[in-house]
């Protein structure tokens, strides 16, 4: 991601002279701003954000975060305009994340948008062709189509 943003053909050279990052740091100060960089891959991770204030969180594959570092940082917006921008491929229908807060988008004030990997346009043809090639089944519709889906019962997909 760094690296992209320290692309002065993309950003400028005024934009890209603001970002500060080494590679490997946890942390980095972008248009004045320090950034901490936080991986969330088991429980004892929601200590490395208990106790901060937080403007602006991005999560990446927030499926795949642990529900209680996801309420931790919900509870670390505490800012006038704080925001949480949250990106992932679906998985069960049965997924908290799913349950809590897209099927609930307007009692949690939370925006939903739906794509597919069709709608980027980043994306060169010849990888999603490769990517469409490469699923199947229950594991197509999340990955290419974006669908919530439940694999049960779908031991040999058709």
């Amino acid at each position: 991601m760094f690296e992209q943003l320290q692309n002065a053909e993309l950003f400028g050279s005024h934009v890209v002279s603001q970002i500060s990052y080494t590679p490997g740091a946890t942390k980095s100060v972008i248009l004045g701003r320090e950034v901490i960089l936080v991986g969330a891959s088991n429980s004892s991770s929601v200590s490395r954000i208990q106790g901060k204030t937080i403007g602006l969180a991005y999560v990446d594959e927030a499926a795949l975060l642990g529900e209680a570092f996801w309420d931790m940082l919900i509870t670390r917006l505490r800012v006038a305009g704080a925001r949480l921008l949250g990106t992932m491929n679906p998985a069960s229908t049965n997924h908290w994340i799913r349950k809590k807060w897209i099927m609930q988008a307007d009692a949690q004030d939370v925006i939903h948008f739906h794509f597919t990997m069709l709608d980027n346009p980043a994306l060169p043809a010849w990888y999603v062709e490769q990517m469409k090639r490469s699923f199947a089944g229950v594991f197509f519709d999340r990955m290419i189509l974006g669908k919530w889906t439940n694999a049960a019962g779908a031991v040999y997909p058709m």
